[in-house]
């Protein structure tokens, strides 16, 4: 969702294992901006986008996994004004 409270489709967003800084999987936000990752391994996650112009005002807070659970945050989006990713 983006930070004036409208829905965010079709961006790019990655989940990373934490302590081994790689790529678990991929998804893109639906017309509602919405999405889910499947977490099958324990771990701590973050996630980020890959698109150019916008940034994840709170992608900074940390997943803790214990296996098998689906991620849905409310992650605050916003795009920038130069159309670089921050």
């Amino acid at each position: 969702m983006y930070d004036n409270g409208t829905p965010a489709p079709n961006i790019t967003l990655i989940l990373k294992d934490k302590d081994f800084d790689r790529v678990v999987a991929k998804r893109v936000t639906d017309s509602k901006g919405r999405y889910s990752f499947d977490i099958f391994d324990r771990g701590k996650y973050t996630i980020e986008t890959i698109e150019k112009g916008i940034k994840i005002l709170n992608n900074q807070e940390e997943i803790l996994s214990k296996g098998r659970k689906l991620v849905a945050l409310n992650l605050k989006i916003k795009r920038t004004l130069d159309g670089e990713k921050t």
